[in-house]
């Protein structure tokens, strides 16, 4: 099986953890390189620690503040500030502004990401998602975190989910 087959279309938004995600580029429209997503975080909602080993991982804040704990370093980010994640660094991430965080993530290759938010993610209607950016409608409530499956599923595509 070709490993990009599976992968969702370019343009798909998934919810995950309570996070937007829509899917920019994948291993099938960069030979495998890299895939891109645009992340929009709600207010205090993020990532738990975590780390990819085969992975890097580029943040760029587009929108929002955003506070990245790398290894034991804590990191502010603001609109326009990028931060190179090197493979297997225990990370984790918050959204800290007055609105969401809106984060353009690049990994590279990325398929394991990409397959990740594919399997916990449910698809987001976009019309909600819309009217919550424009703040004319409550971002629906996320789902509970099933912490089991959330690990499970991370360790079926090389992602480790760690203690808090």
């Amino acid at each position: 099986m070709n490993p990009t087959e599976a992968l969702p279309p370019v343009g798909t938004t998934l919810r995950v953890l309570g996070t937007t995600i829509t899917f920019l580029a994948t291993g099938r429209e960069t030979r495998g390189h890299y895939s891109m997503f645009e992340l929009v975080v709600p207010v205090g909602e993020g990532m738990v620690p975590h780390r990819h080993p085969a992975e890097p991982e580029q943040l760029y804040v587009l929108e929002g503040r955003l506070a990245v704990r790398l290894e034991d370093e804590m990191v502010g980010l603001e609109p326009g500030q990028t931060l190179l994640i090197p493979a297997g660094a225990v990370h984790a991430l918050q959204s800290t502004g007055s609105g969401p965080a809106r984060v353009l993530a690049t990994v590279a290759p990325g398929l394991a990401h990409a397959r990740f938010y594919a399997e916990l993610g449910t698809a987001a209607d976009v019309h909600d998602v819309f009217l919550a950016e424009m703040g004319l409608r409550e971002n629906r409530p996320k789902a509970p975190l099933d912490l089991g499956r959330l690990v499970e599923v991370a360790r079926a595509h090389g992602i480790e989910i760690l203690p808090l």
